[in-house]
């Protein structure tokens, strides 16, 4: 495992990689609020206009609790910390979670 990582290139890395792979990330974002979040990247667009790369986390975070915000430029994350545990599916029947009556 890597770490904290601060760089913007490998930050954006790092969130390729969980979006790409499923896998949950830590981010530090002041539009997230303080401290550490950990979620999951949706998708990531290219902002022509803002020059800058368009980061849509999972509306929520590991813990199902919503984000205060879930569409972010690069630029506004400080920090990740990627992991190798995968962001679960919060659908049972999508996930193959049987539940019994």
């Amino acid at each position: 495992m890597q770490g904290i990582i601060s760089d913007p290139k490998s930050i954006l890395e790092e969130l390729s990689a969980s979006r790409e792979n499923g896998n949950v990330i830590g981010i530090w974002a002041p539009c997230l609020g303080t401290g550490l979040y950990m979620c999951a990247v949706e998708n990531i667009f290219e902002d022509d206009f803002e020059h800058d790369e368009v980061i849509i986390l999972k509306e929520k975070d590991l813990n199902g609790v919503p984000l205060k915000a879930h569409v972010l430029f690069l630029q506004e994350i400080e920090k990740v910390f990627p992991l190798k545990a995968m962001y679960p599916n919060p659908d049972p029947a999508e996930n193959g979670t049987l539940r019994y009556h």
